[in-house]
């Protein structure tokens, strides 16, 4: 499966961001989103990609609520233990201290969105 990460042009921090985090996830979770963008919300930068999860989690989110849990927290798991290697990764691409990470996955539309407030800058 190949990942889509927003082609040129467009905000080349974005774009560079979003390629670091789909290469973060598709490196430590062995997941390939099929679709990923990064957005820039004032003082929070949020990474949304979609259709990460295999046709069998799918089917297991689709037929069984305790499966869509379990699925859940495995991945936000996973993503809980690259908290340093994302923080670094914003840091390094738009220049502000990050203040903290928060994932979440809504396995029903197969999405996960990634929350990263950062420090505003005083100037």
């Amino acid at each position: 499966m190949q990942s889509v990460v927003r082609e040129f042009p467009g905000d080349p921090t974005t774009f560079s961001l979003c390629r670091d985090l789909s290469a973060l996830q598709e490196k430590f979770t062995e997941r390939v989103p099929q679709a990923a963008k990064v957005y820039f919300l004032d003082d929070l930068v949020v990474y949304r990609a979609q259709g990460i999860l295999s046709k069998a989690e799918c089917c297991l989110v689709r037929d069984d609520p305790e499966g869509a849990k379990m699925i859940r927290d495995l991945i936000e798991q996973q993503w809980r233990a690259l908290h340093p290697l994302i923080m670094q990764s914003v840091q390094e691409r738009i220049g502000a201290r990050v203040l903290g990470v928060a994932v979440s996955l809504l396995p029903e539309a197969d999405e996960l969105v990634i929350y990263c407030p950062v420090a505003q800058s005083n100037g």
